[in-house]
């Protein structure tokens, strides 16, 4: 379907927006110049046509976009994390508000970009590419997120008693879990430990079910700690202390077998490496293990 100009105006006149009234936005660039946002010509023409307006699409997702720059700068730091992706100053201006919650933002060349929950698109090179693109409902590129390199690698550390609080001081400010291996001969055991660290956040209802639910499966218990910084603690970091190791998981042998190397990839790793490529809201965090030789 080809859309020239003619169509694109009598669309605006629709929205009862037109190309050739500008509003007078000086106080609100004044404001986007002392957040140190480098204001261009594009932006600075998009600003005076359409903010402050709702466009009516009524197709798909995209069914209306209300533009209110000023209100949408409460998502700057969102704005930002997009805009690592493209190397490019990303000025939040509009936000689709239904099922499919895309925040719209412009670029310094005038580029419309679309994000949604670590979701982004480039929706058109122009404000009139990307309307056009939203009402053909076509050429909205997916754009794959870059994830910024991460400073530290987390491990496994195998130490003697007399070291662990020289390791603690490597660690600051950890959320710790203590277990005492002693204690935990058994995987449900230590889960119980673990479960009670872990205080319900008042008034939140988890997705995952109540954890003296689940049965306990090395699987679940995986994804049980990957959510435990986005859901449950949201801590600068995180340290497991098992002592007494010789001991752990004694009487199941078969989860002990697997419990480094599972931890190692699937946890300890998460939280370095795969939860900011993986999950939009998570981000890196140290999140360490130390196995005390006891004896």
């Amino acid at each position: 379907m080809e859309f020239n100009d003619k169509k694109f105006i009598k669309f605006l006149k629709k929205q009862r927006c037109s190309l050739s009234v500008k509003d007078d936005k000086t106080d609100l660039l004044e404001k986007l110049k002392k957040m140190e946002y480098e204001i261009t010509p594009e932006i600075i023409e998009f600003l005076e046509i359409f903010d402050g307006k709702t466009i009516n699409f009524k197709r798909g997702c995209i069914d209306k976009v209300s533009f209110n720059c000023k209100e949408n700068l409460l998502d700057k730091e969102v704005a930002d994390r997009y805009a690592y992706t493209v190397e490019e100053q990303l000025l939040p201006v509009g936000f689709n508000n239904n099922s499919f919650c895309l925040l719209f933002m412009i670029s310094k060349s005038g580029k419309i970009y679309g994000g949604f929950d670590g979701l982004f698109y480039l929706i058109g090179n122009n404000y009139k590419e990307a309307f056009i693109n939203i009402l053909n409902d076509e050429k909205i590129l997916k754009i794959e997120l870059k994830a910024e390199p991460c400073t530290f690698t987390n491990n496994i550390y195998y130490i003697n008693e007399n070291d662990i609080e020289e390791y603690k001081n490597k660690f600051p400010n950890s959320y710790i879990f203590e277990v005492d291996g002693l204690k935990c001969m058994t995987w449900e055991k230590y889960n119980e430990v673990i479960k009670s660290y872990l205080p319900l956040k008042k008034g939140y209802i988890y997705t995952i079910a109540d954890y003296d639910k689940l049965d306990y499966t090395f699987e679940e218990h995986i994804i049980y700690m990957r959510q435990i910084d986005v859901e449950y603690l949201n801590k600068e970091s995180y340290l497991i202390i098992i002592t007494n190791y010789e001991s752990f998981l004694l009487k199941d042998l078969k989860f002990k077998e697997i419990f480094e190397e599972e931890y190692k990839n699937k946890i300890l790793s998460w939280y370095d490496d795969l939860i900011e490529k993986q999950t939009w809201s998570g981000s890196y965090k140290p999140f360490n293990i130390l196995i005390v030789n006891n004896k």
